[in-house]
């Protein structure tokens, strides 16, 4: 039942648009650098990864709402033969960009919705809140493109698993790409 909810307010959210607000799309690369996975019989490290974002939203001038869907997989560092984590994020985003003037403009940004969290033989199988907060920085290369670079915290509670819930925080470091219509 979240799922359709963060889902429906997603879309309407993003189905509003006034005519002064430019659609785009936006990709993004980068690596995650996870905290210790909590679970309540401990704290287990967990392995870097990629990091893989896509996102559709609006831009409104100084500030930008968007769709966001993410996928980061991270092994156990201590226990490499228990099935690793796949983390798949919905969120929505909001962005506020600083205008310097100049083709180069810093942001900051906060986003919520959901992360499902699985691994296989089902021990950790399980969907919970998720929240990010960010900053980057963003360079018009061409008319309609910018290059991304930034940082987000990323962090999901209460995911069910064999042993309760856990609890997953990540740092992630991503470049990507933006195209505005």
């Amino acid at each position: 039942m979240k799922k359709k909810l963060v889902i429906a307010a997603i879309a309407a959210c993003l189905g509003y648009a006034p005519a002064y607000a430019a659609p785009y799309v936006s990709g993004s690369l980068g690596i995650g650098l996870p905290a210790d996975a909590e679970f309540p019989s401990g704290n287990y490290p967990l392995d870097n990864s990629l990091v893989v974002n896509g996102a559709i939203g609006y831009n409104f001038g100084s500030a930008r709402l968007e769709a966001a869907v993410g996928y980061q997989q991270h092994d156990y560092t201590d226990h490499p033969e228990w099935p690793g984590l796949e983390i798949l994020t919905v969120m929505a985003n909001a962005y506020y960009d600083i205008d310097t003037g100049s083709k180069v403009k810093p942001y900051i940004m906060a986003g919520a919705g959901i992360a499902d969290v699985n691994t296989d033989g089902d021990y950790t199988n399980g969907t919970g809140f998720a929240w990010q907060l960010g900053a980057g920085i963003g360079f018009e290369v061409a008319k309609h493109v910018t290059f991304d670079l930034g940082y987000r915290y990323i962090t999901a509670e209460n995911i069910d698993n064999v042993e309760g819930e856990m609890t997953w925080h990540a740092h992630n470091i991503l470049a990507g790409i933006r195209y505005e219509f």
